[in-house]
C-alpha cells in the first residue's frame, strides 16, 4: 500500500494538468477572478470528496502515511502555485495564476486518486 501511495504522489506531481475552466489569458478582470474562484471552489469540493473516499478505503494501519502524503502534496501545491503567481505581472494576474494553478492541480490529484485507487464512482 505504501508503494501505491508514493507512486500516486509522484504521478500527481508530474501529471499533465487538466484544462482549467479559469481563463487567465489577457487582462485580469473582476469577472475572471470570480470565475476562477468558482472553479477553485468546485475543484476543492471534488478533491475533498475523493480524499474522503480514499481515506475510507485505506486500511487503518496506512492512514497516517496517507495523511502525511496528502499534507506534503498540499504544501507542494501551495508553494508551486505561489511560484506560478510570481510569473504573472500585477496583483490580479498573479491572483488569477494562483487560482488557476490550484484548481488545475486539484483536478489532477483527483484524477490520480481515481486512476491509482478507483475513488470516483
Amino acid at each position: 500500500m505504501n508503494v501505491r501511495i508514493i507512486a500516486a504522489l509522484a504521478a500527481t506531481c508530474f501529471a499533465a494538468p487538466a484544462m482549467a475552466a479559469c481563463d487567465i489569458a489577457g487582462a485580469a478582470s473582476s469577472a475572471k477572478v470570480a470565475a476562477c474562484k468558482t472553479d477553485l471552489a468546485d475543484s476543492e469540493a471534488d478533491l475533498a470528496k475523493a480524499y474522503r473516499r480514499l481515506v475510507a478505503q485505506t486500511p487503518m494501519e496506512h492512514r497516517t502515511q496517507l495523511r502525511k502524503s496528502q499534507s506534503a502534496w498540499l504544501l507542494y501545491r501551495q508553494e508551486h502555485c505561489r511560484f506560478e503567481g510570481t510569473a504573472k505581472p500585477g496583483v490580479s494576474g498573479g491572483t488569477l495564476a494562483v487560482l488557476a494553478c490550484t484548481a488545475t492541480l486539484n483536478r489532477a490529484r483527483v484524477e490520480n486518486f481515481d486512476e491509482a485507487f478507483g475513488v470516483l464512482e
